[in-house]
């Protein structure tokens, strides 16, 4: 099996370990240079190789080269060699998100969803630069064969025969595109060995802090500003408002969220705008008690997954598939509208809750769960 990857290095390395731990499989990984002049964001490691264009053809016009090609993300492969992969070769797409609800032009959204930014997130001056750069993108794009390019991206989804979303929910939805025609399996990124299971199901039950944490990037599509608006009478304490947002995000929209979070919450503000060490990011984290995350789309699942085993009260959009997806499985999770109140954000969890959200964890996302599921994916592919 051959796995496509991209450049997130972390991600990468824990996905690597994984699947080396499934013995009864022969994993090669792949990273495609891209663009050979640019070596500043290719990653080193003994476990991957770097190969160009060339080395790609050859491997994927080959029907003997391997049974299964897994594409981590639509990043991994342009388009147009995704589409000429053997037919004999299965390809199997693990989609992260960005590329079924972000493609731009001349690709699209394959799963739109209504309302992912909501009033009061960005202000004017921001709104007219996007209004700028997406007019200046498509006029660079009209200059080239943008039909050509998006006749590309559908016959790479055409390609594809294999699907597993973050969440099961994005099949369905994905379903509605009349080119996708992949089946389903399941694969979810997996945690650390031993980070969530039954031996230390009862240590540390409730979150070290009273803090709360808004968002986990500076992406506009996590509606700070909004969320913001909506706590503005909230009484807050001493608690701090965390705000994640050295990741993802540009400088503009991040003095324009910092700036209203000064201007509401005076010295309970406090914006995390550089990368801190994972040790010391946890630490942080753990002192959360209410996690907000005003995301439409699946988003941020990581965050809440580490949040729910935390003991914190995790909040979410009633119409977003975060909220869909949870409820779904059983997990105790709030509504933005209808929860993020003075009542709620003053009580903490029961132990009762904070535990059954951990027996639902351990049951549908430890590493032990999560190996499990692959492997029967994978063996029903392969037979």
């Amino acid at each position: 099996m051959i796995h496509f990857i991209t450049l997130d290095e972390k991600h990468i390395t824990e996905m690597i370990h994984f699947f080396e731990d499934i013995e009864e499989m022969n994993n090669r990984f792949i990273y495609f240079q891209n663009n050979k002049n640019d070596t500043s964001l290719i990653p080193t490691s003994n476990k991957y190789e770097v190969i160009n264009i060339s080395q790609i053809i050859e491997i994927i016009s080959n029907p003997f080269s391997c049974d299964i090609i897994v594409i981590h993300s639509l990043l991994s492969l342009p388009c147009n060699i995704i589409k000429l992969i053997d037919k004999k070769i299965k390809v199997v797409w693990f989609s992260w998100g960005f590329d079924t609800y972000s493609n731009k032009f001349p690709q699209f959204p394959l799963i739109k969803l209504k309302n992912r930014i909501k009033p009061k997130t960005i202000n004017l001056r921001y709104r007219i630069r996007l209004l700028h750069e997406n007019f200046r993108t498509i006029v660079k794009e009209l200059h080239k064969n943008s039909l050509k390019e998006r006749k590309h991206f559908i016959d790479a989804i055409k390609r594809i025969d294999y699907y597993s979303g973050v969440f099961p929910e994005e099949y369905d939805l994905l379903k509605k595109n009349s080119f996708f025609h992949a089946k389903q399996v399941y694969f979810n990124y997996a945690p650390s060995k031993g980070q969530y299971n039954l031996n230390n199901i009862n240590t540390n039950i409730h979150p070290s802090g009273n803090n709360i944490q808004i968002g986990q990037s500076s992406n506009k599509l996590a509606n700070h500003r909004n969320t913001f608006w909506n706590m503005r009478n909230l009484n807050l304490h001493n608690r701090k408002i965390i705000v994640p947002l050295s990741y993802n995000g540009d400088s503009l929209y991040i003095s324009t969220v910092s700036k209203m979070g000064y201007k509401l919450f005076n010295n309970n503000f406090q914006p995390l705008t550089t990368f801190f060490p994972k040790q010391e990011y946890q630490t942080i984290i753990k002192t959360i008690s209410i996690a907000i995350f005003n995301l439409e789309q699946q988003s941020a699942v990581g965050n809440i997954i580490y949040h729910f085993w935390n003991g914190s009260k995790v909040f979410v959009p009633e119409s977003s598939l975060n909220y869909k997806h949870f409820t779904n499985l059983g997990f105790h999770i709030f509504s933005i509208e209808k929860d993020l109140n003075q009542k709620e954000i003053d009580t903490l969890l029961s132990d009762e809750l904070i535990l059954e959200n951990r027996k639902l964890i351990i049951q549908h996302y430890s590493y032990e769960a999560i190996m499990d599921k692959t492997k029967n994916s994978f063996f029903n592919i392969i037979k």
